[in-house]
């Protein structure tokens, strides 16, 4: 379980999250059942053509809302080694993320 498409992109816990001016990077926490662990796994996208970011107007975010953050939907799809999408997070009870980015560079790999 180790491919971006493997991974099902619903409910699936954020273990950390960041924004900077030239990144965005994401570590979720699937459960894998042949092993009965979760893994870490974390998605870099950098180099962007185009990204927007937006944000509910309503988050506050708290310990227990960043605890319970997850990734409610990823839509993808690759074009060489390009990358374009939208991804939306769900931050706990008090609102989401948006994400939609257009032909980014890309990595997905064990996180520790």
């Amino acid at each position: 379980m180790s491919s971006i498409s493997e991974i099902e992109w619903h409910e699936l816990p954020v273990a950390d999250f960041s924004i900077g001016e030239g990144a965005i990077a994401l570590v979720v926490t699937p459960f894998d059942d042949s092993t009965g662990q979760y893994r870490r796994l974390s998605l870099r996208l950098f180099g962007f053509e185009d990204v927007y970011v937006k944000m509910d107007s309503d988050i506050t975010l708290s310990t227990l809302a960043l605890s319970e953050m997850e990734v409610d939907r990823f839509e993808f799809h690759q074009l060489g080694n390009k990358l374009s999408g939208k991804l939306s997070i769900l931050t706990g009870s008090t609102g989401f993320w948006g994400i939609e980015f257009k032909n980014a560079e890309w990595t997905f790999e064990p996180s520790i």
